[in-house]
């Protein structure tokens, strides 16, 4: 769990990044292409592999529809933790981009995936202390986080 929901972290805050700077015609060029390659990919079970299309496209153009199936993809993969922090990015940036099929999705795998997993609340108050969630540093304190993780 503790890998994931750092990977995930890592991944918050390139989307923040690439957010930051608009996307050029050869980019969104570019990040179709990926996309295609990516639906591709998962359509033959390729899943690992088309994540990876899925993450090189939204780093090039950030869209929901690109996170929508970034989060199809880690739920074929077992990655649940990260598939809710995805969806939960699909609804909170871009979900008025979605169509409405689209957006029942994300709010149906919303619900699978929060009844599948448990939720952990950690408070720290000592000033510097070091939170470790299986053996991964999640955070200084002070610290109030509420974690996923898989039961």
């Amino acid at each position: 769990m503790g890998r994931r929901s750092l990977a995930l972290v890592a991944a918050l805050l390139a989307a923040g990044v690439a957010r930051a700077q608009p996307a050029s015609d050869s980019s969104k060029d570019e990040a179709r292409s990926l996309f295609k390659e990516a639906n591709k990919l998962a359509a033959s079970g390729e899943h690992r592999r088309a994540l990876e299309r899925f993450r090189a496209a939204y780093a090039l153009f950030p869209s929901p529809k690109i996170l929508l199936n970034m989060g199809t993809t880690l739920r074929a993969l077992g990655e649940n933790i990260e598939a809710l922090g995805v969806y939960q990015r699909v609804l909170a940036g871009g979900a008025a981009d979605l169509s409405d099929k689209e957006r029942a999705l994300v709010e149906k795998s919303l619900a699978e995936l929060r009844a599948a997993l448990a939720r952990v609340t950690i408070e720290v108050n000592e000033a510097g202390a070091t939170l470790l969630l299986d053996g991964l540093e999640v955070g200084t304190s002070p610290l109030a986080s509420e974690l996923w993780v898989q039961p």
